[in-house]
């Protein structure tokens, strides 16, 4: 499992703002990385990703995060590769708007305090 990323976040306890880039990350940690975000389950985009990586065949390309007055917005590229003569490729990027982030980044900094 791996994933490369370029990070620029600012900010003071969990008022954090800023982007995340990343260019490479497993269908494992992208997973369990948007149950963490919507652990209930509640938010029809992650549940579609989620969807897609670990049942439909679709791989994680590229994920682009910004992080703007609590909220964290997504842009997910997945990338399925469907086996024929012309070996097509299908990319389809999904938006994910307004997940609210307080509660994981003041349980992050509880952690790293302990």
């Amino acid at each position: 499992m791996e994933v490369n990323a370029d990070l620029n976040l600012k900010g003071k306890g969990t008022d954090i703002e800023g982007e995340v880039n990343v260019t490479k990350i497993g269908k494992d940690i992208l997973d369990r990385g948007l149950l963490r975000l919507d652990p209930n389950e509640s938010n029809p985009q992650i549940v579609d990703i989620r969807k897609k990586v670990t049942s439909l065949g679709w791989v994680p390309k590229e994920v682009s995060i910004w992080i703007r007055h609590g909220e964290l917005n997504m842009d997910i590229t997945l990338q399925r590769k469907r086996f024929t003569l012309l070996n097509i490729v299908s990319l389809e990027k999904i938006p994910v708007r307004g997940v609210p982030v307080g509660y994981l980044i003041k349980k992050a900094l509880k952690k790293a305090a302990d």
